[in-house]
């Protein structure tokens, strides 16, 4: 599924009408569309209470500090999996047949560890038993997910694995029961290898690794968890890249084949700009891109097959028509860096 550059967005949507972003994501995004996710729906539209609904033999329920694992399944939790069922429902009629390939995105095992907490109150990331059936609980629910989109869609998948929270977790920076309390940092090999299990199992199931994208827009890379975990594709936020150890993470990364996302575009309404100079600024994100890949000393002619762009973070928090600015620039951007790589 790797081939030319792409544009393409994270997933998160503003508003409350799945059919609506159906038909921005589709109309704007071009090869390569992202399913649709809305949060301003409220709780259980969340990126944690999205996954709930895909937590196979798994419940929880809202807690005092965000969501919690219970024994029995919640009214809310029932709401999660039916809109999920609904979203599908919807975008179904939207885009029909039209489609060959769609995204789908996931939480990723260690940011759900550390965001769900046990009924005592400790994060799920400190019970290796919780850590342990999390994973396993979202494998088998993805698996299902990216059966039934098929189903439904007769679509190729991508799967876009979220990790806002994979360096504070590596980095022992996530606090416990109290602000006192910082659990202890997961070592990276052990964040690779649980990552890994996931892109093995989506590899098992038909998925390539090609296909699997590594989501950590949020934070600084670690470049050595990213490409020890399997992942085709690694999301970046460039402007985390900074100084030589993480320029030289990055090259590193593309010349072991692994493709970048550059995430080059805001996700703020007063920095997009409006359709009448969308294409001139585009041109100039395209230059930067270019530039940043000379700093990296490597071919120009990778910026055609190596490279994907996308917007920074989620597009939740804009109106929609920003967002559609947001991801036609995501797709110009990505069309001037495959036709022109050798002259910006």
């Amino acid at each position: 599924m790797t081939g030319e550059t792409r544009g393409f967005g994270l997933g998160p949507m503003p508003g409350e009408n799945v059919a609506v972003a159906a038909e921005i994501v589709v109309g704007e995004t071009g090869e390569f569309p992202a399913f649709p996710e809305l949060p301003a729906r409220g709780v259980g539209f969340d990126q944690i209470g999205r996954n709930a609904a895909l937590l196979e033999g798994l419940n929880v329920e809202p807690g005092p500090r965000g969501w919690r694992l219970c024994p029995r399944p919640q009214l809310l939790t029932r709401r999660a999996v039916d809109g999920f069922e609904a979203d599908l429902d919807a975008c179904g009629e939207v885009w029909g047949s039209s489609l060959n390939v769609l995204k789908i995105q996931v939480t990723g095992p260690w940011t759900l560890a550390a965001a769900v907490e046990l009924p005592n109150g400790h994060r799920a990331l400190t019970d290796p038993g919780a850590l342990r059936d999390l994973s396993g609980a979202l494998i088998h629910g993805t698996l299902a997910h990216v059966a039934e989109v098929r189903r439904r869609f007769g679509v190729e998948v991508a799967v876009q694995i979220d990790e806002p929270l994979l360096g504070v977790v590596c980095g022992g920076r996530l606090r416990g029961t109290s602000d006192y309390d910082m659990i202890r940092a997961v070592p990276r090999v052990e964040a690779a290898e649980r990552l890994s299990t996931i892109v093995d199992s989506l590899s098992d199931s038909g998925v390539p690794r090609s296909a699997v994208l590594l989501n950590l827009t949020a934070q600084v890379p670690l470049w050595e968890v990213a490409v020890s975990s399997g992942a085709g594709t690694i999301l970046i936020d460039p402007t985390h890249v900074v100084g030589a150890v993480h320029m030289d993470g990055l090259g590193a990364a593309v010349s072991d084949g692994v493709r970048v996302g550059f995430g080059v575009i805001p996700a703020e309404s007063s920095a997009i700009p409006g359709k009448a100079n969308l294409e001139e600024w585009s041109r100039n994100t395209a230059v930067r891109v270019a530039r940043l890949w000379d700093e990296l000393g490597l071919e120009r002619h990778l910026l055609t097959s190596m490279v994907d762009v996308h917007p920074q973070s989620g597009l939740s928090g804009v109106s929609a028509p920003v967002a559609a600015r947001a991801l036609a620039a995501a797709r110009i951007v990505a069309g001037m860096l495959l036709r022109d790589a050798g002259d910006l």
